[in-house]
């Protein structure tokens, strides 16, 4: 008995199975689907079968890929171009590097007066390291703020 059973189990899933592929191509058939561009408002209302709700509007599947008439254009960078906006910057390039240690203590700069590490500012040509902390508008180092981040 528990053959037939299983049996029969058997043949409801597989009938069960082949209603739902009938309804669904008759649902498919049935009716007019919407064009890309047209009003939708749920993806089955779009032969794509995708409704931008938020739209209400038929797009085209992202797997869709790419239309095939859109032409490739160029995005290189030509040797004339390269030549023509080097000869803008000097041969000689001047290096700038961090400040040492002793250029973190107060000190008289051009008659101005710097603030060290810790110290107040608002800009940061009021310090001697050159980067005034915007937030806590304190002098700090390069090594103080990459330790924040």
């Amino acid at each position: 008995m528990s053959t037939s059973n299983s049996l029969s189990i058997a043949r409801l899933g597989l009938f069960l199975s082949i209603l739902g592929l009938v309804a669904a191509q008759l649902k498919r058939e049935s009716g007019p689907c919407q064009a890309n561009g047209e009003y939708c408002q749920m993806h089955e209302d779009c032969c794509s079968e995708k409704c931008m709700t938020y739209l209400n509007v038929c797009a085209r599947k992202i797997d869709e890929g790419l239309p095939a008439h859109m032409s490739h254009h160029s995005n290189s960078i030509y040797d004339t171009d390269v030549k023509e906006s080097a000869d803008k910057f000097p041969d000689i390039v001047e290096i700038q590097t961090l400040p040492n240690e002793s250029e973190q203590t107060p000190q008289e700069r051009q008659g101005m007066k710097c603030n060290p590490v810790g110290g107040p500012c608002n800009v940061s040509e009021e310090c001697c390291s050159k980067i005034c902390h915007f937030y806590a508008h304190k002098c700090v180092t390069k090594k103080n703020v990459e330790q924040r981040q």
